[in-house]
């Protein structure tokens, strides 16, 4: 019977000294662990959503309606790219792009940011999830392949010069 609940317990990373931080964790069907860290993954989105004056969440909506809408059109490069990503690369992205009045200039300055960083392996193989507790590309479902081909066909999905 198929459920739209996942059952998870606790994961726990401990530290030397005896503390831990919470996260939670499943086993797929298909083996292996699915480890997430839900509370740091939020107060650090608010938190860079608060020194970007709103435009974090703002940018990560935008970025992920593209997103949708590359994919309705059947532009390929948008297929393998899930919103955590999304989410995730767009934290990598320095609070400064953010300081533009216009959307459309953050977008740009983004998504620029982002193509040139992902060109080399050296300029982002250690990036961080929005948790900063796992590496965005290491040992995850998408690569930094498919991630720079995504963020070149957004680029000319929106015609930027």
């Amino acid at each position: 019977m198929e459920s739209d609940a996942v059952a998870t317990f606790e994961h726990r990373r401990y530290w030397d000294n005896g503390t831990y931080l919470s996260g939670a964790e499943f086993r797929p069907d298909d083996g292996g662990r699915v480890i997430n860290w839900p509370d740091q993954n939020y107060a650090n989105g608010v938190s860079k959503n608060k020194d970007t004056g709103g435009k974090f969440k703002d940018l990560v909506r935008i970025i992920k309606r593209l997103k949708v809408k590359m994919s309705e059109e059947k532009i390929s490069a948008a297929d393998p790219i899930p919103s955590f990503l999304i989410e995730s690369l767009i934290w990598n992205v320095p609070n400064s792009n953010f300081g533009y009045y216009s959307y459309s200039q953050i977008v740009r300055e983004s998504l620029a940011h982002l193509f040139n960083k992902t060109i080399k392996v050296e300029d982002c193989i250690e990036w961080g999830e929005v948790n900063e507790l796992k590496y965005l590309f290491r040992g995850q479902a998408w690569t930094i392949e498919q991630t720079h081909k995504f963020l070149s066909a957004a680029w000319n999905y929106l015609e930027l010069e």
